[in-house]
């Protein structure tokens, strides 16, 4: 796909997109973070033309790099119960198929769970929007909740657990191994960080094109084996 913008308005040229106005649809890959993220079609003038609103203004137009547009998932919830890796037996190492929970490119979604025993992150939330955690509970040999950007809109309750590595991590770009995606950060909240021996409680790794704009914390308390 192509995007052009004019202030805050993209408009993507996507052959026979097939989207309607109220969809949503994710857009990742432009050298320019404002354009990536999940995104609301504002209007569809025609069978290969929509528009979206962006947080802000690009920095140039139209949009370099690779731009990609597909259809994004809405409302994924995962309440309840146990979600066990059985990552002693498992096989595969050194990709995706490792987490245990991996959402992508999804506008609006709540988990409330635990996560036992996975490889690699226990949740991964990779370009979302409009997204709740009250309550994850981990105990697992890497992260506990990852978070990719571009990432919208997220309201974290409790975080608790064990943790090979970061508790809970935010990245605006990733191990070439891992990363799906990269873009900014936004408007998260989280009320508490309960590390029990992580290595960190949480992490947030930056990209010379990205930006976090608001990310607060209620509280860390806990035990860590490297630094909050």
């Amino acid at each position: 796909v192509s995007i052009t913008s004019s202030g805050r308005t993209a408009t993507v040229t996507w052959t026979a997109h097939g989207k309607a106005v109220g969809e949503y649809i994710a857009i990742l890959g432009a050298n320019q973070a404002s354009y990536n993220g999940v995104w609301q079609v504002a209007t569809a003038a025609d069978a290969n033309t929509l528009t979206y609103t962006m947080f802000e203004a690009a920095s140039a137009t139209p949009a370099t790099g690779t731009v990609t547009g597909r259809a994004a998932d809405s409302n994924i919830r995962i309440i309840g119960g146990t979600i066990d890796m059985d990552e002693a037996n498992q096989t595969v190492s050194g990709n995706n198929e490792t987490h245990a929970v991996r959402i992508f490119n999804c506008y609006g979604g709540r988990i409330d769970t635990e996560v036992l025993n996975a490889k690699k992150y226990a949740v991964l939330l990779a370009n979302v929007d409009m997204f709740d955690v009250p309550n994850l509970s981990v105990d697992t040999a890497s992260d506990g909740l990852h978070f990719m950007g571009p990432i919208g809109t997220v309201n974290l309750g409790t975080v608790e657990g064990k943790s090979g590595d970061d508790l809970v991590a935010f990245t605006m770009g990733d191990f070439a191994t891992y990363e799906v995606c990269r873009g900014n950060i936004r408007n998260v909240t989280i009320e508490a960080i309960k590390p029990r021996y992580a290595l960190t409680a949480l992490k947030i790794a930056g990209n010379p094109n990205c930006t976090v704009e608001f990310l607060k914390v209620g509280s860390i308390s806990g035990t860590v084996r490297r630094q909050a």
